[in-house]
């Protein structure tokens, strides 16, 4: 299906499990890979992180990809230095490191926001400083737009191009796009981040929706759903997750899925902002009795939660896209 014309091609490259890249690598031989993170996912797969930086160095490794010329790495954990280690011991002729620190070769320097839906940015790269305003407040988008500067640095494009388009990023559905649905005659705003879940989007996703600016007497409601596959580390990162959310600011916190329930009932949380719930159909029943007109609700869990059953429900009153 690819345009032979094309002066590039674009291929995302996925796993859940140990030898699966070389194959997918041997066959797709990239000239410039971007690994964009080494995180806590598929661990019931791969039982470490170190051990998914190794499956994803398969990209990089010429002894499946001989093709390599520019490996584009993260920088935030010690798993992903290993990748710049093995990057050295390749022979890769080009290696780029980026990160939110200036040990990278680019980096982000500041991030002034300026709404919900307008930063400030400043990057720094080896030979300037990048300044440009974007549609987004959320570190994560700023962090991934990073790596397109660098593709448009390394193969001499005009960033002007890239800068431009940065000021109408669209959200996508399951990854933080908006919805005005109605909820018992009311009105309310929803932001779906259903598709997926794992301990660093989900810290994330709180930092963001905690930092969130609502009018007066807006409230903000958010719904967290389980984070799946991940082994016998997944309730160490349960529970870390209620620890971070119950000290924030934000006015009301549902939790759904058994991975919650003990680590509430150890806790023995007693609080009139935290609720659990194990069935999506309870979760509804609690907003229509709750929820007031022009409330924000998040909703973030893994792709087969309980929370992405809720959002379907939920997506049945919608109105139409707020952006």
């Amino acid at each position: 299906n690819m345009d032979k014309d094309s002066i590039f091609s674009i291929f995302e490259v996925g796993t859940n499990n140990l030898n699966e890249i070389n194959k997918l690598s041997s066959l797709i031989l990239p000239q410039q890979v971007i690994i964009s993170n080494i995180y806590a996912t598929h661990l019931q797969s791969f039982g470490c992180t170190r051990n998914i930086a190794i499956e994803k160095s398969d990209l990089i490794n010429t002894k499946y990809n001989p093709n390599i010329e520019l490996a584009i790495l993260p920088n935030s954990n010690k798993d992903e230095m290993y990748l710049k280690e093995l990057a050295k011991k390749y022979s890769i002729s080009s290696i780029i490191t980026f990160g939110m620190d200036d040990q990278a070769d680019y980096s982000i320097e500041k991030i002034e926001k300026i709404h919900n839906f307008l930063s400030k940015i400043t990057y720094i790269t080896p030979t300037r400083k990048i300044k440009f305003k974007a549609s987004t407040s959320f570190k994560h988008h700023i962090l991934n737009m990073l790596i397109a500067v660098i593709i448009y640095d390394f193969n001499h494009l005009n960033i002007k191009n890239f800068i431009n388009k940065t000021n109408n990023i669209p959200f996508i559905k399951g990854r933080g796009l908006f919805y005005n649905i109605v909820i018992k005659k009311k009105e309310v705003i929803l932001i779906d981040e259903s598709y997926n879940a794992s301990p660093a989007s989900m810290n994330a996703c709180i930092d963001y929706f905690e930092s969130f600016e609502v009018n007066q007497g807006q409230k903000k409601l958010i719904i967290i759903g389980e984070m799946l596959e991940l082994g016998q580390l997944s309730q160490k990162h349960h529970w870390g997750i209620i620890s971070k959310v119950i000290k924030s600011s934000i006015d009301m916190i549902i939790f759904c899925g058994d991975k919650y329930k003990t680590g509430l009932t150890k806790q023995n949380l007693k609080s009139k902002n935290i609720f659990y719930f194990d069935e999506e159909s309870n979760i509804l029943n609690f907003l229509n009795d709750n929820i007031l007109k022009n409330d924000i609700i998040l909703a973030k869990g893994s792709n087969s939660s309980r929370v992405n059953k809720l959002v379907n429900l939920l997506l049945k009153t919608k109105r139409k896209k707020n952006c």
